[in-house]
């Protein structure tokens, strides 16, 4: 069941539609069917989206009876809302059983949620975000208790193809006072699930007073470091048991450091043989023969 305050942008698009000017129509049908979106581009992006002008957006916002396109969005932020559940169980038959052996119903699961996460995700907000990681002098991977395990994954990656890249996954001294001390050019990724790990919050803290520019990755818009995120990465998380389902987290990781490996493809192509080559050289692989850079 929609709330009546997102159920007001879909009523009122509906009720207005037919008076609106062409340039007005064509955006409100790109709302209507991309609320989702739609939710989640500044004004910017959703005119360049919808094939409008901004001054044609703000007009828009105005005839809706928003007070700024900031209660626009929340507006549509809250009817995304609505059909996320923070902390969704997956369904399951009457006996409480599923149709699928338990295993199959896991795979299943995170299936879904990899489709869902697809479908929300806007190729511009990832074009974006690519942009600012690539163009970084220095990132900033935050996650702590449960969500250490993306950050691993994330930094181990990222360190990888060049930036100086600083893994937090505890609130103590040295990890503020390394926030501290980054440059001006430096951005954050920040992980934060259910139940919403206290140290990550206290370091967001740190991070938007050093005015680093944050990228969320987080389960809804009612998330509590939404407010401290400015380019948030909404996956919605189903659960079967206490365990965190993280396979599109990590493949939205996997799609955004594709994104950022191709830039320069050369340059990285690079950056991983001098890597392949330095675990050879170590001694760290089993099957030297196996060349990943001849995989890309």
């Amino acid at each position: 069941m929609i709330n009546s305050e997102s159920v007001s942008v879909l009523d009122q698009l509906k009720k207005i539609s037919s008076s609106l000017s062409p340039k007005l129509r064509k955006l409100a049908e790109y709302v209507a069917g991309n609320y989702v979106k739609s939710a989640f581009m500044n004004a910017a992006t959703l005119a360049y989206n919808s094939g409008v002008s901004e001054s044609t957006v703000t007009r828009f916002v105005a005839i809706l009876g928003y007070s700024g396109y900031s209660d626009f969005q929340s507006a549509c932020q809250a009817m995304v809302q609505n059909h996320i559940s923070t902390l969704e169980k997956y369904p399951l038959d009457a006996s409480g059983k599923s149709s699928l052996d338990i295993y199959r119903q896991v795979m299943s699961m995170e299936a879904q949620m990899l489709s869902r996460a697809s479908e929300i995700i806007s190729k511009d907000v990832m074009d974006t975000i690519v942009d600012l990681i690539y163009e970084a002098s220095d990132v900033v991977i935050v996650g702590t208790v449960a969500n250490v395990c993306l950050a691993e994954y994330a930094n181990y990656f990222l360190s990888i193809l060049g930036p100086n890249v600083h893994k937090i996954t505890r609130l103590d001294i040295e990890s503020l006072m390394k926030i501290r001390k980054m440059p001006p050019k430096t951005v954050a990724m920040v992980f934060s699930f259910p139940r919403y790990s206290k140290p990550t919050q206290d370091i967001l803290e740190y991070l938007k007073a050093k005015e680093i520019p944050i990228i969320g990755f987080t389960d809804s818009v009612a998330s509590p470091i939404i407010p401290f995120i400015k380019y948030p990465l909404i996956i919605p998380q189903q659960y079967i048991t206490f365990i965190d389902p993280f396979g599109a987290v990590m493949a939205l990781i996997h799609a955004l450091f594709t994104g950022v490996y191709l830039k320069d493809k050369d340059a990285s192509q690079n950056k991983v043989k001098q890597f392949d080559s330095y675990c050879k050289s170590q001694n760290f692989l089993i099957r030297k023969e196996i060349n990943v850079v001849d995989l890309i």
